[in-house]
């Protein structure tokens, strides 16, 4: 089980006909966050002891992860019927929600034994897969889908102690 820290952060200029985003339904501009807040898996090592020519052993693995995390976005947009003309017309909102994601782990790995020691390094890739969901806005009629898609590449650096 992990707990990372840290956030992806992005702006999102809005897209629409006019200018400013201006008109009720288009895209209006955003900033957003992905934050993981924990993560947890369990991985199978595949070959664990197969020499190499370097006194290094090599392993493939494979696991099964799951991914928490909130998805959050800071807007500003046109929430009337009449084209906003002027910034006080312009209304600011915020929602977040938490997103659960479970995907496959692959990679592989070396290990180098120094006597009742080991130095390992693992790579590792995660595909999370896609997750998805739509947020209405219920008082204009408006429903806006979010679409996620998360991966990640883990390298782990290692000490062993063998007793």
């Amino acid at each position: 089980m992990t707990f990372p820290s840290g956030a992806v952060q992005g702006h999102f200029d809005g897209a629409g006909a006019s200018e400013s985003r201006s008109q009720l339904g288009e895209n209006w501009p955003e900033d957003w966050s992905f934050e993981k807040n924990r993560s947890y898996g369990l991985t199978v090592r595949l070959g664990a002891g197969i020499p190499t020519g370097f006194g290094l052993s090599v392993y493939a693995l494979a696991g099964l992860r799951r991914l928490d995390a909130t998805l959050s976005a800071d807007y500003v947009g046109c929430f009337s019927s009449e084209l906003c003309t002027a910034t006080e017309e312009f209304t600011s909102g915020t929602f977040s929600y938490d997103e659960g994601f479970t995907g496959w782990t692959t990679g592989g790995g070396l290990e180098k034994k120094l006597w009742n020691a080991a130095i390992r390094g693992e790579l590792r890739y995660t595909d999370y897969r896609s997750a998805g969901r739509v947020v209405p806005y219920d008082d204009l009629g408006i429903k806006v889908p979010i679409d996620l898609e998360a991966d990640g590449i883990g390298l782990l650096v290692s000490l062993l102690w063998y007793f």
